[in-house]
């Protein structure tokens, strides 16, 4: 076996017990009654605050986020769009309000934030489960990943994340992420290059050089003085559309 194969088999035995580490660190939680995760029928406040009205515009669904989807008065789920659950910071318990037009666009609006709580946890990703995670130390919560990507996230990063003030989740919002190590700068100072490779001075050209600096020697003086040299580097940005839309 190779030394590359040895290194990846050690890190995959490394991840395999970070997963097995959560998941007994979830059923201590589970078994001792406390933060059972999702405290909410979804179902239950949709029928009791949902609407559903027929209107020139389309037709208009009121209903609660459950952490991925929009559940109707009906019972129905929803499609909400990862990008637009990610840029809004929808929590669980949130209402929404869809407006399904003619054309059979879907749009999404805010319209009842629950009040939120702001924790802080570690970056973590399941293979298996093909799942980002936001974990703290007494549990886990479940990310979109639009939301981890667009803040360029990865494992061992720390994650500020929004959840429910009143009640458990399963689910939280990704506020920001913060790197786990600075990133450095392309703008730092390189090393200077030796004269060889600056002038292109070939080594029987060194030989000449030094020959004549022998015969030279007591009727000039050298100059040691360096001239520094200076580099620029420029970063870039980037923004991103803040709408989310479906065509059915």
């Amino acid at each position: 076996m190779s030394e590359q194969e040895n290194n990846n088999q050690i890190n995959e035995l490394k991840k395999i017990i970070s997963r097995m580490q959560l998941l007994l660190d979830e059923a201590k939680i589970i078994l001792s009654g406390e933060n059972k995760f999702t405290s909410v029928d979804f179902r239950q406040v949709a029928q009791q605050k949902g609407s559903e009205t027929d209107t020139p515009q389309g037709r208009i669904i009121e209903g609660v986020f459950d952490g991925q989807r929009m559940i109707g008065p009906d019972g129905k789920q929803y499609t909400v769009p990862p990008n637009y659950a990610s840029k809004s910071k929808l929590v669980e318990g949130d209402m929404l309000k869809l407006t399904i037009g003619p054309d059979g666009t879907f749009l999404y609006k805010q319209i009842g934030p629950v009040e939120r709580n702001r924790i802080v946890g570690t970056l973590t990703y399941d293979d298996i489960e093909k799942q980002y995670y936001g974990q703290t130390d007494s549990r886990r919560y479940k990310l979109i990943t639009a939301a981890v990507t667009y803040f360029k996230g990865e494992e061992g990063d720390e994650v500020i994340m929004l959840v429910p003030r009143d009640e458990s989740s399963t689910w939280a919002a990704v506020e920001n992420i913060i790197k786990k190590t600075p990133q450095t700068s392309s703008s730092s100072a390189t090393a200077v290059e030796p004269i060889e490779k600056q002038t292109n001075v070939t080594s029987s050209d060194i030989s000449l050089f030094q020959q004549a600096d022998k015969e030279m020697t007591g009727e000039q003086s050298t100059d040691n003085n360096t001239q520094p040299i200076e580099n620029q580097a420029d970063q870039n940005s980037q923004n991103n559309d803040e709408n989310g839309f479906i065509n059915l």
